[in-house]
Formats: C-alpha cells, sequence, structure tokens
C-alpha cells in the first residue's frame, strides 16, 4: 500500500490597488502632488507622444511604491490626463 503525503500549499495573498493620477504631460518641472491617499497630481516633462509621458508615470510611481515601473499597468486614460493604474503586489 503507497503511503499518502499530503501536501500543504499556502495561499499567496494578493492585494489589488488602484491608483488614480491626473498628468500634466510638457511641464517645465517635474512634481509630485499627493491629493489624498493612492490619488497624485504628476508634472512631467515629456510631452504627450508615443506613450514617453505614459512611461514617465509608471517610473515615477515605481520610485513613490518602491516597485519595479513593470508593476503597474494602466488600465484607462491611456490618451487622457485622468489615468487610473492597477499595481499587483504581496
Amino acid at each position: 500500500m503507497q503511503d499518502l503525503v499530503m501536501f500543504h500549499v499556502k495561499r499567496a495573498k494578493i492585494i489589488l490597488m488602484y491608483i488614480r493620477v491626473k498628468a500634466f504631460p510638457g511641464s517645465p518641472q517635474e512634481s509630485v502632488e499627493q491629493i489624498s491617499e493612492h490619488v497624485y497630481r504628476i508634472f512631467i516633462r515629456q510631452a504627450p507622444k508615443q506613450n514617453m509621458a505614459n512611461i514617465r508615470i509608471k517610473q515615477i510611481l515605481g520610485k513613490l511604491y518602491d516597485k519595479n515601473p513593470d508593476a503597474f499597468q494602466l488600465i484607462a486614460g491611456s490618451t487622457g490626463n485622468n489615468k487610473v493604474f492597477k499595481i499587483l503586489g504581496t
């Protein structure tokens, strides 16, 4: 008779977080204003061409949250100033 081996699998706790951003591309200086928890006004130098502004915003969010910029997914506002990013973390 075969011995039964039981495996205990721990479930990873996944936290889904949304971050709202009001973007101001083409600004003379870069700065970040926190309006409330997970709501920001971000002023960036990049023009909103060829997705460069969105890439720069992801880099800034990465520094703010101490995450890789690739961890942020733009889910709304790819061509507008009001953006919503999603981040998955543990």
